[in-house]
Order: C-alpha cells, then sequence, then structure tokens
C-alpha cells in the first residue's frame, strides 16, 4: 500500500514540477520526532535519479526508524484514552472517548494491553503506541473487578 501511494505521489508531483517530495515525518511513543523527509528531481536522465534516490533514501530512513518504535505521523492510531498526569502508579484513565468508550471507564486502571503487563503510565503510553485499525486487549481494574474488553485502534 505504501508503495502504491509513494508512486501515485511521485508520479504527479513529477508531471507537475519536475521534482517529488516525500513526507516521511515520525514519532514515537515518548513524543520524539524523526524526520525522514526527502526530494529529489530534476531534468532528464538526472530527474530519475533524484527521484529514485529520493525514494530509496526516505524507504531506508523509515525502516530504521520503525525498528525503533517510530511511526509515520499519518498512521498513528488513537486509542481514546488519556491518562492520569498526576497518578502515574498504577495508570489511571482520566478521560476516555471512542474507541476505547464504552469498554473503557473513567477511573479504570490498566494492567495489561494486549497481554504487556503495564504499571505505569510510560509502559501503557508505549504499548498503546500502534497503528490505526490495530487491535487493542485491555484487562483493567474497575471496583475491584478485573475486566476484559477489545477495540480497534482509530484514525490519530
Amino acid at each position: 500500500m505504501k508503495t502504491i501511494k509513494m508512486t501515485t505521489i511521485a508520479i504527479l508531483s513529477l508531471a507537475l514540477t519536475g521534482c517529488v517530495s516525500m513526507d516521511g515525518r515520525m514519532v514515537n511513543a515518548e513524543g520524539e520526532n524523526f524526520d525522514c523527509s526527502t526530494s529529489g528531481g530534476g531534468l532528464g536522465l538526472g530527474m530519475l535519479i533524484g527521484v529514485a534516490t529520493a525514494a530509496i533514501s526516505n524507504e531506508v530512513c523509515e525502516a530504521t526508524a520503525e525498528e525503533k518504535g517510530f511511526l509515520l505521523l499519518e498512521d498513528v492510531g488513537n486509542a481514546g484514552i488519556t491518562l492520569d498526569k498526576d497518578h502515574t502508579l498504577p495508570p489511571l484513565v482520566n478521560s476516555v472517548q471512542e474507541p476505547a468508550a464504552p469498554c473503557v471507564k473513567i477511573g479504570d486502571v490498566l494492567k495489561t494491553i494486549n497481554n504487556q503487563l503495564v504499571s505505569n503510565n510510560l509502559e501503557a503510553k508505549k504499548a498503546i503506541f500502534l497503528q490505526e485499525g490495530e487491535d487493542v486487549e485491555l484487562t483493567l481494574l474497575r471496583n475491584s473487578s478485573v475486566l476484559s474488553c477489545a477495540f480497534t485502534m482509530s484514525e490519530g
């Protein structure tokens, strides 16, 4: 899908300007940014070489960043969960909206995310840093009862 999208963008850009620019802004669970944006082009054979170099550079950069836990900004999903910043141990839900609602409620304590134990806000944030369309399974504590629920990450 990414190759088709990149190829379409490259063809349209080339047709209009003779050059191409690829957005490769990425982010990780801690909010750190990584920029893999590239551009290339020119005239004649130079145009083809410039575009090919930009595309390869962008793809290599994004693959390297993904190995380090970064996602393309446009691919980051939304869980609809905000954790209480003043109550970090264990992770306490401060607000909730779709897609996590209605299975998650304000005041719930997150115990596991996709079978990964989370004991603080940072662990929870890293575990739920997923792409749009990915499934999330939660185990949570609500009023001394352990509950399970699942939802799919929505568009970020």
